[in-house]
């Protein structure tokens, strides 16, 4: 059954019985719409005469109907309303607050006392106002740190922190200890960004916390607060929790100070992965040689992600780190060399171009799907050979990812091998070598892309689109004007931007 029985309250006829506690009822009723329909209606109808039931129903049981009620009473707009909706300022449901205080600045309510004021501002959100009261406020504004609505709690942060003063900071500081929300920590962070010296050891406190965007804004305003910090931040190195230590890495880090770097080295070793990962970036962001040889030892981490950040960092000091990732790339472990190649291929180092292709005929599958990708991105035309023979690999994963490095290492005597593919088994494979073919740009593979318009698959129908606008030649006009009533609709996008390219390539030549 339901709020009212088995039937629904007929709202319209209480509107013409002027029926204001039938209506007052109805806010308490389980269903959105009959609450909005009847708090209209009462807000058209009610009138100061209509006050005594609308007070009545500020102490009712169930929340809602006191909050309706005092939406109500603000919408009347009565004098005397004032005096009941004050009583009810402190509800222990947040909605009611926040609806008395509405209410109350809708009748144009005047505090009777600064504590009023106080509470009146909170529930509205008015942190500029409330700050502007200064002392006056901040007994409530650290009170409110306890109120079950966030949004109160959130402005009384704000409030404090533009008071500023000692009681404002350890109540802040309390914040970051106690405060369920992260949110709210969060913003309490960033207040302390602006409060100087004094407030770097609450950010410290904050590199603990369980949240990884608190612990990152407090790292790094600590960092930007320069030698004032760094002292502490050295010490915070040791601290027993693992989230600190590794912030605080993070932030030393950021500091560029090679002061930094032996107390770095040493968390190369912690026991906890996350930690010894910041630990890496860090030394990569300092960038001092110094820091190579343990750097190197990291290489063989049982975590991929460390070394990871090894390789990378080591790839940042110069000669004697890339030396020491060419070293390691000889050796025999299979899964330090797949992140060895990766690292070098996106330092660009060619040096590691030999012993790369080499690594195309490992025996694990990662050290091989790591090298071709790695040919891609060093783009050098000798390894076009080694790469074609992966298209006919019996892994598609494989043949997909040898046509990609084909395509942008852009060498047109990769054409005939893709040619020769382009009618793979598998749809992402033939999308795959298109895209290359586009990217080459060779005329040879302008009439196989034409005819791969009609594939069955829409993403290679798609892929053929955007191959034939790279290759830009005029003699696709009709078959992509085609393409361009595709059934897909990015088929039919694809068409119409290669469509666009041919236009401006022949308003360009026109031009000459």
């Amino acid at each position: 059954m339901g709020f009212f029985g088995l039937f629904k309250p007929n709202l319209e006829k209480m509107e013409r019985k002027r029926d204001v506690p039938g209506l007052i009822k109805v806010l308490g009723s389980p269903d959105e719409e009959l609450r909005e329909g009847a708090l209209q209606i009462l807000s058209r109808i009610c009138e100061e005469e209509h006050l005594e039931p609308l007070t009545s129903a500020l102490s009712d049981s169930y929340w809602r109907v006191r909050a309706g009620a005092a939406e109500v009473m603000g919408c009347v707009g009565c004098d005397d309303a004032a005096e009941p909706l004050l009583n009810q300022l402190n509800d222990e449901r947040p909605e009611v607050c926040v609806k008395v205080a509405d209410a109350l600045g809708k009748i144009e309510w005047a505090p009777r006392d600064d504590s009023d004021r106080v509470r009146f501002l909170l529930l509205k959100g008015s942190w500029v106002e409330l700050a502007d009261m200064g002392e006056t406020a901040i007994d409530l504004m650290i009170e409110s740190l306890n109120d079950p609505d966030k949004e109160v709690r959130s402005t009384a942060v704000r409030v404090l922190g533009r008071i500023g003063g000692r009681r404002a900071l350890e109540a802040l500081t309390r914040v970051l200890e106690a405060e369920k929300d992260e949110s709210i920590r969060w913003n309490a962070v960033l207040i302390f960004s602006g409060m100087g010296e004094e407030a770097i050891e609450p950010l410290l406190l904050a590199l603990k916390d369980p949240v990884w965007e608190v612990r990152d804004s407090a790292a790094t305003t600590l960092a930007n607060m320069g030698e004032a910090a760094f002292r502490p931040l050295l010490q915070a190195v040791d601290s027993p929790h693992g989230y600190t230590r590794s912030r605080a890495a993070s932030a030393l880090g950021s500091m560029g100070d090679v002061r930094a770097v032996e107390p770095l080295v040493r968390l190369l070793s912690d026991e906890t992965d996350f930690v010894r990962w910041n630990a890496a970036e860090a030394l990569g962001e300092l960038g001092d040689p110094a820091a190579a040889e343990s750097l190197g030892q990291t290489l063989l981490d049982k975590d991929r992600g460390i070394r990871w950040h090894a390789a990378l960092a080591l790839g940042k000091m110069g000669e004697p780190g890339v030396q020491i990732l060419l070293q390691a790339l000889e050796y025999d472990g299979a899964y330090t060399k797949q992140d060895l190649i990766a690292a070098l291929a996106d330092l660009g180092e060619m040096r590691a171009l030999e012993s790369i292709v080499r690594a195309l005929g490992s025996a694990t599958k990662e050290v091989r799907w790591n090298a071709v990708i790695a040919l891609g991105k060093l783009g050098d035309s000798s390894t076009v050979g080694p790469l074609a023979g992966f298209l006919t690999d019996r892994d598609e994963s494989f043949r997909g990812n040898a046509a990609k490095a084909l395509g942008e290492i852009r060498d047109s005597s990769a054409v005939p091998a893709l040619l020769d593919a382009l009618n793979d088994r598998e749809p992402s494979v033939r999308g795959f070598i298109a895209e290359a073919l586009g990217m080459i740009g060779d005329l040879r593979a302008l009439e196989p892309l034409i005819q791969l318009l009609d594939d069955r698959d829409s993403g290679v129908r798609k892929a053929a689109a955007t191959g034939l606008g790279s290759i830009g030649d005029p003699r696709a006009d009709g078959a992509l004007r085609k393409a361009a009533n595709d059934g897909d609709d990015e088929v039919r996008y694809a068409a119409e931007r290669a469509l666009d390219v041919l236009a401006r390539s022949k308003a360009e030549s026109s031009s000459f």
